[in-house]
């Protein structure tokens, strides 16, 4: 039986050819805007995600009061990182001092290269799940070390095995390479992070130690926290360190700010977040689905508009016996088949735009076609799509009597 529905509603589409390509084309485009819409907005709700067990992964941000007004920042004093690994070692798993992204020269022989990386802790490739491609995660235990990333590996090295070789940074700087590990996924807060260097060594050279009490606050300090644990309890817990070691430090808390959140919330108030670019993210969603509403009410209407010509159809079914259930099955059949083939054509055609939005968007958006996710959130496109359009067609026209 569904096959017969199927075969009279694809024998009356290629009838009706004028009409069927007009309607076609009107939720063509209405379906390429709602696809490109829906890939940004998936892309920013998962940027970050890619990284393994992000939902441990927090950076310590600092809440400080000045004349009455807080404000909150990523920056934290170097003597924070070892409080928290061994105050509260029963909360984290690992934590890590580093400093903030930064472009520096890299040279090797004749090659020289302009990237961006940073000096950190050696648990600071355990935090993040760097995933090596020669050499260990502990290469930064030692302090002559640096890790290089694997795009700079090729364009510095070539063909040859960096590990061993000595990279300049710098005008004096030279570090041993230990490891070169995997660029990070472009849709995560350290895609730009190209080499990660010693922080021993840095620490040394710029004699921070000895110079560089509480009241500074250089760094960036990033914890995985231990399976069970929370946010907000461990927060609690870490609130006061300063002010428990630095007697000049008013009203100065600490907090954790989850991975997950970075991109999304980053904007802070009074020392709470207030959003950020999640209120793009609801924007555009919003016009997505009012792209997709219009675009089914266009449908509908031209649908409407012929029901004059599809009246004498549905008596002459009706007298030889359909009932009312049967045609709205037959109508709805004609649209699902030709949503579904406006689907599919528009998904071709946002496949062969798709690089020239990416650099309009300045993102890194791809289609995941082995992503069973991706499929049943087209599925449940076509479904919502097909419900939209025909639903009232449907009704109105199995209605004649």
């Amino acid at each position: 039986m569904l096959r017969n529905y199927f075969k009279l509603g694809l024998r009356n589409i290629l009838k009706n050819k004028g009409f069927y390509f007009l309607n076609t084309l009107s939720l063509v485009v209405g379906l390429i805007a709602v696809l490109l819409i829906g890939l940004w907005v998936a892309f920013e709700f998962n940027f970050n995600k890619s990284i393994k067990d992000y939902p441990r992964i927090a950076r310590v941000m600092q809440n400080q009061t000045f004349a009455g007004k807080v404000e909150t920042g990523p920056n934290a004093p170097l003597q924070l990182s070892p409080i928290l690994q061994t105050e509260f070692s029963d909360q984290f798993e690992h934590t890590a001092t580093s400093t903030f992204p930064n472009d520096m020269d890299l040279s090797y022989d004749e090659r020289k290269i302009v990237s961006i990386g940073v000096f950190a802790q050696p648990s600071l490739p355990y935090i993040l799940n760097v995933e090596m491609l020669s050499g260990q995660r502990k290469a930064l235990e030692d302090p002559s070390s640096i890790i290089i990333s694997e795009s700079v590996a090729n364009t510095l090295f070539g063909n040859q095995n960096p590990v061993g070789k000595i990279l300049k940074l710098g005008s004096s700087m030279q570090l041993s390479v230990r490891g070169v590990y995997k660029d990070f996924a472009k849709d995560t807060d350290f895609a730009n992070y190209k080499f990660i260097g010693s922080w021993e060594y840095l620490k040394d050279v710029q004699d921070y130690e000895n110079r560089l009490g509480w009241g500074n606050n250089w760094f960036q300090v990033l914890a995985k926290i231990k399976e069970g644990k929370s946010f907000d309890k461990v927060s609690q817990l870490i609130k006061n360190v300063k002010q428990d070691n630095y007697e000049e430090a008013a009203k100065a808390e600490f907090f954790l700010f989850p991975l997950a959140d970075w991109h999304l919330y980053s904007e802070f108030e009074n020392g709470r977040s207030v959003g950020g670019n999640i209120q793009y993210v609801k924007i555009f969603g919003t016009v997505g689905l009012f792209i997709l509403f219009l675009a089914s009410i266009n449908y509908m209407n031209l649908s409407t508009a012929r029901a004059l010509k599809r009246s004498k159809e549905v008596g002459i079914r009706k007298t030889l016996g359909s009932s009312r259930k049967q045609l709205i099955i037959q109508f709805f059949s004609e649209s699902f088949i030709l949503i579904v083939f406006s689907f599919f054509v528009a998904l071709f055609v946002v496949m062969l735009v798709l690089p020239d939005f990416n650099d309009l968007t300045q993102k890194s958006i791809a289609i995941q076609f082995f992503s069973p996710t991706f499929w049943l959130i087209s599925l449940a496109l076509i479904g919502i799509t097909a419900l939209l359009s025909s639903a009232y067609p449907a009704f109105y026209l199995s209605a004649f009597k």
